[in-house]
Formats: structure tokens, C-alpha cells, sequence
């Protein structure tokens, strides 16, 4: 079982409280926050197909990589920002809330029918994670095809 996050709490804490989720984030146990910060690097990890190479073969974790742009393996801030963000999502190490009404359509999530508060606060959390994280992931385009 992994156990190690893309950011430290102390980082993590940094980040929020320079934010205006710092409310937020204070109300959770140190053990609250680290669950959550390995959650949400796990999730990170699951998206996959990302740009580079791992550091090393073996690692746990998709980064750090050797990026196309760089010598070195490195784990980019915002892969951090985005784990930071993910983190404070509720249960996205299971199944997210009203799961099976939530569609992935061109890389934005849809949902089927009324949208709540909380949906959308959801979806606006998962569309900004995936927007750090879209410039290290491998672009899949689809192409039409049409038989004539």
C-alpha cells in the first residue's frame, strides 16, 4: 500500500492557507490530511500515460519523470498544486459521489440531470486538477471515420 503523497503537509499546508480554502483545510486531523494527500496522489497516479519516463523503473508514484523538456527527474508544481486541490475532495479513493451519473465527455465532466452545489463544486475541483495536469499527459486525439 503506498503510503507516500506528491506533497508534505507542511507544503500542502502552505498552500491552502495562502488560499481561500485554508478554513477548510484546517478542520481535517494532520491524519485526515495525510489520507487525503495519499488519496488524491493515488488518484493522480491512476490517470496514467503521462509524458517522460519515471526516474526509476520501480518507483510507486508516476513522478518524478525525465520530462521531454528536462535533464533530470522532476515532479512538477503542478502536479503538487493539483494534489493539493484533489486533496480536499471527499472519498475520491473510492467511488466519487453520484458516480455513475458522471460522464467524461472530451475531457470534461458531465453529469446527468440536476447539478447541486456539491456536484459542482466536484466537478470544478476535478476540471482544475485536470487542467494542471493536462501538460504532462500524452494527448490522444480522436479522428472521425467515415466508410463511403
Amino acid at each position: 500500500m503506498l503510503s507516500e503523497s506528491y506533497v508534505s503537509l507542511n507544503e500542502a499546508d502552505d498552500y491552502h492557507n495562502a488560499r481561500q480554502t485554508a478554513n477548510v483545510w484546517d478542520d481535517f486531523s494532520p491524519t485526515q490530511k495525510q489520507q487525503r494527500l495519499v488519496s488524491a496522489s493515488d488518484w493522480i497516479d491512476r490517470l496514467s500515460d503521462y509524458i517522460g519516463q519515471p526516474e526509476n523503473p520501480t518507483q510507486n508514484r508516476a513522478f518524478p519523470r525525465i520530462l521531454p523538456s528536462e535533464t533530470v527527474a522532476v515532479t512538477p508544481v503542478a502536479i503538487k498544486q493539483a494534489c493539493c486541490e484533489l486533496a480536499l475532495l471527499d472519498d475520491i479513493s473510492g467511488s466519487l459521489p453520484n458516480a455513475v451519473k458522471i460522464k467524461n465527455i472530451g475531457g470534461v465532466l458531465l453529469e446527468n440531470g440536476e447539478c447541486s452545489g456539491d456536484d459542482k463544486a466536484l466537478h470544478m475541483a476535478l476540471q482544475a486538477a485536470l487542467l494542471l495536469l493536462k501538460p504532462y499527459r500524452r494527448i490522444h486525439k480522436n479522428v472521425r471515420l467515415e466508410r463511403g
